[in-house]
């Protein structure tokens, strides 16, 4: 007996049949989204978005300083800077984007303002203004750690590993004998 193979049914695919009337990648298509049809970049995009009362937050892939990431067509992109050029159009090059709500996982275009580099900067968005901020006698460990440090006699000695700077400043000004008041 002879076997008859069947084409897939969607409109313009040649495929070989796999299961319930489609090819392999349609059938994937429509168990993983409901329907057929590629998803485009911008529905990939906005499917990572967590839309809130105020910002539109980023939930997948975020680099070194907690800003959103996303690849595309073999290029990766900052989510912010993607979710602003979908809707205003291109950034140019000697601008950058400034977060309003100063959330850096917000991807809300209404909440970027297009600023010089100076600006910007000014505006205390960047991570050396934020390092220097930080309170005497309290360096940055890593990521999200703080560490309370004393100079003794040319020497830097080590009081302690702390989640926030103000606890950090906090052991510094225990170690000197001060009375503190929060």
């Amino acid at each position: 007996m002879r076997r008859t193979h069947f084409i897939c049914t969607v409109e313009g695919c040649n495929r070989q049949h796999s299961a319930k009337g489609y090819c392999l990648m349609h059938w994937k298509r429509m168990k993983r989204n409901g329907h057929t049809t590629a998803r485009t970049p911008e529905m990939r995009f906005w499917e990572k978005v967590n839309k809130t009362d105020t910002c539109w937050l980023w939930t997948a892939s975020c680099g070194e300083y907690g800003y959103g990431q996303y690849g595309t067509g073999g290029k990766n992109y900052r989510a912010h800077r993607y979710a602003y050029e979908m809707t205003y159009g291109k950034i140019p090059d000697d601008m950058v984007l400034d977060h309003l709500c100063r959330n850096v996982k917000c991807v809300n275009p209404s909440h970027l303002e297009v600023v010089d580099v100076r600006e910007n900067t000014v505006r205390g968005n960047t991570v050396k203004n934020k390092r220097d901020r930080l309170p005497v006698g309290v360096i940055r460990a890593s990521k999200n750690r703080f560490r309370a440090r004393k100079w003794f006699n040319g020497k830097s000695i080590n009081l302690g590993y702390y989640w926030t700077p103000q606890e950090a400043h906090m052991a510094y000004i225990l170690k000197e004998g001060k009375d503190v008041v929060i």
